[in-house]
């Protein structure tokens, strides 16, 4: 599986910068629900003179209704990836979703 991200920013990754051989971590959390998944795997930076940016920025172009540039992508092989859930729901496994995101909108005002 392969996982794109792109990066609006023209300044040299901190991938490229401070891990030789590309490792890479990625975190997504629903902020509401406080669940997501850690995902790690091997990643390539893709820049504009990359002959793969065009058709990977067009479809990025797509998925964001073109809301956003993109000066890199980055494409991470997944190797490993595990849930991540808030701390609540452990001790208290009885909690439910709907009781986290209405939670979390009292917290964040929302």
């Amino acid at each position: 599986m392969n996982l794109w991200t792109g990066s609006r920013s023209n300044r040299k990754n901190k991938l490229d910068a401070t891990n030789e051989q590309n490792y890479y971590a990625y975190s997504i959390i629903d902020i509401l629900v406080k669940k997501g998944f850690q995902i790690k795997g091997k990643a390539e930076i893709i820049g504009k003179k990359n002959p793969k940016f065009q058709d990977m920025e067009s479809t990025l172009i797509k998925m964001t209704e073109g809301k956003f540039s993109f000066a890199t992508i980055s494409k991470i092989t997944v190797t490993h990836s595990k849930p991540i859930i808030a701390p609540k729901y452990i001790p208290y496994p009885n909690t439910t979703e709907k009781e986290q995101i209405e939670s979390a909108k009292k917290a964040y005002g929302l």
